[in-house]
Order: C-alpha cells, then sequence, then structure tokens
C-alpha cells in the first residue's frame, strides 16, 4: 500500500496546462514560493469519476521510489521531487520541461527535422534500455511523454503503466482500461492477450517514430479503436509508406529501423540494447 505524507497546497498554481495529455492527472506549473523555482505537479483527485487515474498516479509514484533506490540512475528520466497526498487528492511534483512534450510541438504544426528525430530517437531508446536493464516495462513510449527541456534536450515521462518485469519471464498484464487507452501504440501481442514485456517496449519505440516521422498518431488511417484492433489482429504494423533511396541513406536506415522493431512474434524483436548496438539509425555516425 502506499504512503505518502500531506504536506499541504503552498503553491499558486497557474491556468495553463503544462502537457497536452496526461492518463495519470492534471498537469500544471506552479511556482515555489521560496525559491521562486519553476516546477510542475501533476494531480488526481480521489473520487471515484477519476479512479483511473487515481491508480495510474499512484503506480507512478511507486516507479519514482523505486529509481530512488537504485545505485545510479538515468539523466534521460524526467526528474521526480516529491509527492504529497490530501483530502483534495494525490499530487507529484516533478521537474518543468519548458519546451512541453514533442507531442505539443506536433501539435502546433512544426516539422522534425531528420537529424533530430534520429538523436530523439537514440534518446529515448537509451531511457529504455535504461529501464529495461533495472527489470522495468515502461508501458508508456509515445509522443506525449517525450519531454523537452530549455534546450531541447528530451526526458521521457508518464509511468502510470509501468510494470515490474517478472523474474521467471512470465509476461505481465495490462489493465482493459489500459489495453483500450494505449491501442495504438500496442504491439499485437499486446492487443490480443492484454500482456507486456520488454519487447512491448520496442513496439511503442517504433509507433513514437512513426509519430515523428509523419507528424500523426501510430495507425492515422484508422479513424476508430475498432479499427486498430483489426488490424493488430492481422498483425499489421503502423510503418508508413517510406520509399527506400539510394541516395538518401537516411531513409535506409529509418526503414531498416522499423523493420527491426515491427516484428509480429515478440521474441524476435530486437532488444533496446541491441538497436543501439546494431541499427545505423541510432549511431552517431548516421547523424553526421
Amino acid at each position: 500500500m502506499l504512503t505518502i505524507t500531506g504536506a499541504g497546497k503552498n503553491f499558486e498554481r497557474s491556468d495553463e496546462e503544462v502537457h497536452s495529455l496526461s492518463n495519470s492527472g492534471d498537469v500544471f506549473r506552479y511556482r515555489h514560493p521560496g525559491t521562486k523555482q519553476l516546477k510542475v505537479v501533476k494531480q488526481a483527485r480521489c473520487v471515484e469519476s477519476d479512479t483511473h487515474r487515481f491508480k495510474a498516479l499512484e503506480n507512478e509514484v511507486i516507479f519514482y521510489k523505486m529509481i530512488e533506490n537504485k545505485k545510479s540512475t538515468s539523466s534521460l528520466i524526467l526528474q521526480f521531487h516529491k509527492a504529497e497526498q490530501d483530502s483534495n487528492g494525490l499530487h507529484l511534483h516533478l521537474q518543468s520541461m519548458e519546451q512541453g512534450s514533442i507531442k505539443d510541438r506536433i501539435r502546433r504544426g512544426r516539422g522534425i527535422k531528420t537529424e533530430q528525430i534520429k538523436r530523439y530517437a537514440r534518446s529515448v531508446t537509451s531511457a529504455i534500455a535504461y529501464l529495461h536493464d533495472q527489470q522495468i516495462i515502461w508501458n508508456g513510449c509515445s509522443a506525449d511523454h517525450v519531454l523537452l527541456d530549455s534546450e531541447g534536450n528530451p526526458k521521457i515521462s508518464g509511468f502510470g503503466s509501468f510494470r515490474r518485469r517478472h523474474r521467471d519471464g512470465k509476461a505481465a498484464r495490462l489493465e482493459p482500461e489500459e489495453v483500450h487507452r494505449r491501442l495504438r501504440w500496442l504491439a499485437p501481442e499486446a492487443a490480443k492477450e492484454s500482456i507486456c514485456s520488454r519487447r512491448t517496449d520496442v513496439w511503442a519505440l517504433g509507433c513514437f517514430v512513426v509519430e515523428m516521422v509523419t507528424l500523426k498518431d501510430p495507425h492515422s488511417d484508422c479513424t476508430t479503436g475498432t479499427q486498430v484492433a483489426q488490424k493488430l489482429e492481422r498483425s499489421i504494423d503502423p510503418q508508413p509508406p517510406i520509399q527506400e533511396q539510394d541516395d538518401k541513406p537516411s531513409q535506409r536506415d529509418l526503414l531498416t529501423f522499423l523493420n527491426s522493431v515491427f516484428v509480429t512474434k515478440s521474441s524476435e524483436r530486437l532488444s533496446a540494447r541491441d538497436l543501439i548496438r546494431k541499427s545505423p539509425f541510432l549511431t552517431i555516425e548516421s547523424s553526421q
């Protein structure tokens, strides 16, 4: 059972939502009354109508407490400050990322250059590899959950659906609400059987790259969740139509990368560590 000591709300909240979407609570900026430092609070109410988001925010606090106890942490993970619980609900205080999410950038109609896509993809792959080394499944990879600081450096967030990897290798389970919410980013086995593993994070990584390349959600040809589910039932991935061009190595590298993550049989997908070692799309040399 998660226990958090309430400390009262002594901050002034702005009316501006920081991130365009949070499935585990409303997100607002606030300025600390003492240090005047700009921070973020994510909050969910302890009421029946907010049950799913409250549970997700509780899970997110558990994630950060786990990471705090590790000997080493990743600079690619959004920084956690503290958690509080009072009569109004649960409040999670986090680092403020001035440029918002990559999804915010897409919504503003701003394109993403190929070199930036590669850099973001490599950073997120490295963050996923770190989580997997800690026996943690993210279950949150998407443009909504990759945030940019004032200098454009990415950090991952959104850990409300994280799972611990079972030591016996048995797949972890997803709740029906989680399957419904993340359907466009789910691997076929996750959509069909409500299970997740480190390899489902790898599929979602491919979906994140598709978002940056197309500036659209994965499976953008589908207007309903039913249509997405039918595609996944037939193991059809969300890879966009990209023509390989000999005079554009970056296009070839992108196709090779997507082909290595959108593999129907999960056991045949490359791990995040293998992608970093083997994928030209993620190598430093390919961005020069």
